[in-house]
């Protein structure tokens, strides 16, 4: 027989439904417009991010889950300041995973633009085994066209060009 024991969820990851009215002991926050904003924009760049690769993970669920990205914290929380809202759009920028070593984004963000081509070719880069199933990795296309300076056509006919910092 299966053995099948459901434990309770640490009550910090446990959360509110979204869908039920607000209750007079809701836990109350007060937000800036700006950190606002700052989630909304990562929660937007999660979304689009995982329709565009293709990962099949719940991007709610990767808002409300502890990551080594955040330092512990959930994205719901480390996104309304500054530096969590700058990892995660590095993270979901260069799609570098669902979660990732805080230092290494940190120091991505610290380089000058001029010095972050070098990083980045560093990284294990792109989508996720289930993106790749597809049998179109954009990735190693436009690498395989002199890194990225020759234009080759992708699935819509169009040329593919690799980004590089100026």
């Amino acid at each position: 027989m299966l053995n099948v024991e459901h434990r309770r969820l640490p009550a910090a990851l446990v959360f509110p439904d979204p869908l039920d009215d607000d209750l007079a002991d809701d836990d109350r926050i007060v937000l800036t417009r700006r950190r606002l904003v700052r989630l909304a924009l990562v929660a937007c760049e999660t979304g689009a991010r995982f329709e565009r690769d293709g990962v099949r993970h719940d991007p709610m669920a990767w808002m409300l889950a502890p990551r080594r990205l955040f330092d512990g914290r959930t994205a719901i929380e480390a996104c309304l300041e500054l530096e969590g809202c700058n990892r995660a759009i590095v993270l979901h920028g260069l799609a570098l995973g669902l979660d990732a070593d805080a230092d290494e984004i940190d120091e991505l963000l610290a380089d000058e633009p001029g010095d972050i081509d070098e990083d980045v070719d560093a990284l294990s880069l792109g989508r996720t085994a289930e993106a790749a199933e597809d049998g179109v990795d954009v990735d190693d296309r436009v690498a395989a066209a002199d890194c990225g300076r020759a234009p080759i056509l992708g699935q819509d006919g169009r040329a593919l060009v690799k980004c590089r910092a100026a």
